[in-house]
């Protein structure tokens, strides 16, 4: 079990259990204590887990479980116009490729009929929409299947997208920060974003206002790893400096 698996674990078991000691998790990973404790610091860093005498517990400040049921209700104007601009960056012949994500998902929705791109895609709600295109030619990455952000993952989904010639990724991230990068929900995506970023010619990240100066732990990519930035005209002046510096294209709907 790499890193990203057994931060995923750790995460999993403590939504279960609420409250766990060292040696417990390191007898459900298998692994030694040394280990889960230099996981559960990292966990602990980011302000995911409470490490207390003799247990550990899920942080009662730090991020919540993400669902992208519920994510899928924030913002959503915002979302919607910031989808509507993702599409109409798409060229002829562009193969492209849809993340998995609340907004990138709302990209199908403006899609032309006749669009007939190749669209390489891995979550489940961005997978069913573009099937329903009978124009578009489909290549879905398959394998384990996370309800909570209704993507599939395998290390052969990977390897799939790093073979792959795209011309465009649209991206989504939970967090984004310039001390800490883009981030994302759950370690279990780190690999199939990655892969998908280093295949790709342009590299665009689709998100909300309210997602900038915020980090989670499961990080896949620098800001300086993308050349163009779509999200809503509420973004902190700050942040428009910091990316208007790195030369990133930066459009606000």
């Amino acid at each position: 079990m790499n890193k990203a698996a057994r931060l995923e674990e750790i995460n999993k078991e403590l939504r279960n259990k609420k409250v766990m000691s060292i040696k417990e998790l390191a007898s459900i990973l298998d692994v030694s204590e040394m280990t889960v404790r230099r996981d559960v610091a990292e966990l602990e860093k980011n302000n995911v887990v409470d490490v207390f005498f003799g247990g550990v517990s899920l942080s009662e400040t730090g991020p919540q479980y993400y669902q992208i049921e519920k994510e899928a209700g924030r913002m959503m104007e915002e979302k919607k116009r910031i989808a509507r601009k993702a599409v109409s960056l798409i060229e002829p012949l562009d193969v492209i490729l849809i993340d998995t994500g609340s907004t990138t998902g709302l990209m199908i929705d403006y899609m032309p009929e006749d669009m007939n791109h190749i669209v390489y895609c891995y979550a489940l709600n961005v997978i069913n929409g573009v099937c329903s295109r009978p124009n578009l030619s489909v290549v879905t990455c398959g394998g384990y299947f996370h309800r909570n952000t209704y993507m599939f993952e395998s290390e052969e989904g990977a390897d799939l997208l790093r073979k792959a010639q795209l011309n465009k990724v649209f991206m989504a991230a939970r967090g984004i920060s310039r001390e800490k990068g883009i981030t994302t929900a759950e370690p279990y995506e780190i690999e199939m974003k990655k892969a998908a970023i280093s295949a790709s010619e342009d590299k665009i990240l689709l998100a909300d206002s309210t997602k900038f100066g915020k980090a989670w732990y499961a990080k896949y990519a620098d800001l300086s790893e993308f050349n163009i930035i779509i999200t809503d005209d509420n973004l902190d002046n700050m942040y428009r400096k910091i990316i208007e510096d790195m030369g990133i294209t930066l459009y606000t709907v």
